[in-house]
């Protein structure tokens, strides 16, 4: 009996060590926010929204919606809308179409599309027209940095030496949010209006003022050379546009040729009565 009450009252006292535990790591969790016991860490939130240019504007929306979806989620399942038999299809459907998309986003990475040079001035030559421009296009390099003087030193630098040059000082490396180099974007495509604005009225290898593009973000951007509306864009201007339309064709081909090979090695059988 002793005995008993010995290991019932170890029991107990790991149990409380164990919970004081838990309550120690649920101070020193870091997180970004928490709907009852679901939290969004920051390691989660880094990781989807890593690629935003724009980070700290983009995280708060990012957790507003997280939060609000977290919510209408709980409140689902408190009402056992999660138990329910359509929601059970409704996961069957999801999963299917996320094994799927997995699936052919390793195949494609293990099947690499190369594009050679020749394909790509065949393909414009015989498609020119379409690439007459319907708006003024430009051709660029921009840069973003996390805070302005290092904007205003960078811009300094490439005014005085080559904009190339400023880009690989190591003195930036750690200060630039995102950059693009000899990047050709329509005006639709150049955001903000601040910055579209800054762009058309640049000269020919002129570089911009620093540009407050967003909170936090400062923007420096030379013009290289701009491409009025009607006049039909060189090759060098649109290969990347050129190239993304032949891997997009030679894929589905790849698809084409996946799927018949499918069909042979699985047991496929179509009734024909179904309709």
């Amino acid at each position: 009996m002793l005995s008993k009450k010995i290991n019932n009252g170890l029991l107990l006292f790991v149990s409380v060590l164990f919970l004081i535990g838990c309550e120690e790591e649920k101070k020193d969790f870091k997180f970004a926010a928490r709907v009852n016991d679901k939290y969004l860490t920051l390691g989660e939130l880094d990781k989807y929204t890593e690629e935003d240019v724009y980070k700290s504007k983009f995280k708060s929306e990012y957790v507003r919606q997280w939060i609000e979806k977290e919510l209408l989620f709980q409140i689902a399942a408190d009402e056992h809308l999660t138990e329910s038999e359509e929601f059970m299809q409704l996961v069957d459907f999801s999963n299917r179409e996320l094994a799927t998309a997995l699936y052919l986003k390793s195949y494609y990475k293990n099947n690499p599309v190369n594009v050679v040079y020749n394909e790509i001035l065949d393909y414009y030559n015989k498609r020119r027209s379409e690439f007459k421009l319907s708006e003024n296009a430009y051709f660029l390099n921009i840069v973003h940095f996390k805070n302005k003087e290092a904007a205003r030193l960078f811009r300094l630098k490439a005014m005085a030496d080559m904009w190339n040059n400023s880009l690989s000082d190591p003195a930036f490396k750690e200060l630039i949010s995102n950059n693009a180099e000899g990047i050709f974007l329509y005006e639709h495509q150049i955001q903000p209006m601040l910055l579209l604005r800054s762009v058309r009225n640049l000269h020919e290898k002129e570089i911009s003022i620093t540009l407050n593009t967003e909170p936090q973000i400062y923007t420096v951007v030379q013009l290289l050379k701009k491409i009025d509306s009607g006049s039909i864009a060189e090759i060098n201007y649109v290969k990347n546009e050129i190239e993304d339309r032949i891997i997009a064709f030679k894929r589905k081909e790849m698809y084409k040729n996946l799927i018949d090979d499918l069909y042979s090695k699985y047991d496929v059988e179509i009734n024909r009565d179904f309709n």
